[in-house]
């Protein structure tokens, strides 16, 4: 199941975003306007739907680039989401993996969710994927690119 962000869950997963982006950009050097959870606040203040669809995807992209992260920041944020009793790193890495299952599962990309976190998978050559699911993805990523071109 991806994430889904709704009014009752968005406090969570604000929190979990939040400590993520900390401790990414914990030694570097970012103007305010360009901070990701500034940009945050600033979208809830203009449209709650814009700040969780910015949310949800913000966070895909922040769970699906952790292998990135040195270990001791990989630490680090598991250590805060303990101590904020929120859900662990395998749990949310868990939650995008589950969308690779469903797409190859109904042979698919059903909507931009699925597509986002399919394509981040697919072009990480060190993602877990067997080639032949990175072939399938490919292929479902590009009728989904198709059919979407002729529907905007």
């Amino acid at each position: 199941m991806p994430i889904s962000i709704n009014n009752k869950n968005y406090s969570e997963y604000k929190m979990i975003y939040e400590i993520i982006i900390r401790n990414q950009y914990k030694f570097v050097d970012i103007a305010d306007a360009f901070n990701p959870i500034n940009v945050l606040n600033s979208w809830e203040k203009e449209s709650m739907k814009n700040a969780k669809l910015g949310l949800k995807a913000g966070l895909s992209d922040c769970i699906s680039s952790l292998k990135e992260f040195p270990k001791s920041t990989y630490d680090s944020i598991q250590k805060e989401l303990e101590l904020n009793n929120l859900p662990n790193l395998r749990v949310l890495i868990g939650l995008t993996k589950d969308v690779i299952k469903k797409v190859i599962k109904n042979e698919r990309i059903k909507n931009i969710d699925e597509f986002y976190i399919i394509k981040e998978f697919v072009i990480d050559l060190s993602s877990e994927l067997t080639d032949e699911q990175r072939i399938v993805l490919d292929k479902y990523l590009t009728e989904f690119e198709i059919k979407n071109k002729h529907n905007s």
